[in-house]
């Protein structure tokens, strides 16, 4: 009983500090999205990740559409036929 009143507790202060350091954590959590876009094609793992995130959220990259020119393969003049666009399952 005692461990779940600790983990409680540990939980409201978690989501305390969170909400207090949002920006901060919106910086950061925006950063590592970005990261992850530009490795998109590289890792089948961290792709599928992103696929399920895009799709639960229906969004597209980190702030927009925009965020997938960083990946090689999406940007305009990039090396594969998915140039200049987005991966399926962004909801545009």
């Amino acid at each position: 009983m005692i461990v779940m009143i600790i983990i409680v507790i540990l939980e409201v202060i978690a989501g305390l500090l969170a909400f207090a350091f949002w920006p901060e954590v919106q910086k950061s959590v925006d950063s590592q999205f970005k990261k992850a876009i530009e490795q998109y094609r590289d890792n089948i793992d961290l792709q599928n990740a992103i696929d399920s995130v895009q799709e639960s959220f229906q969004c597209c990259g980190s702030s927009d559409l925009n965020d997938w020119d960083i990946n090689r393969y999406f940007k305009c003049g990039g090396p594969s036929p998915e140039e200049c666009g987005v991966p399926y399952s962004c909801c545009v």
